[in-house]
């Protein structure tokens, strides 16, 4: 009978627990999903700038210059 009893009061506490549980998995992986968006843009904006600054970037950049300019384009 106290067995009964017990499991009884206890069941809402396990179950409050576990969802508890589950909101907090879910929102540190939310957390750990928005870190790696937050990592992967910066590592995209990196790789632009470092593409930008390239000495063949600057060569593209002067050869459409000097042809955009040869045809009257600019």
């Amino acid at each position: 009978m106290f067995k009964t009893a017990i499991i009884t009061l206890l069941a809402p506490m396990l179950v409050t627990g576990c969802a508890l549980d589950v909101e907090r998995q879910n929102e540190r992986n939310a957390n750990a999903l928005h870190r790696l968006e937050v990592s992967l843009a910066t590592d995209k904006q990196y790789k632009d700038d470092a593409y930008y600054a390239s000495e063949e970037y600057q060569t593209a950049k002067h050869a459409n210059q000097f042809i955009a300019t040869a045809y009257g384009r600019k």
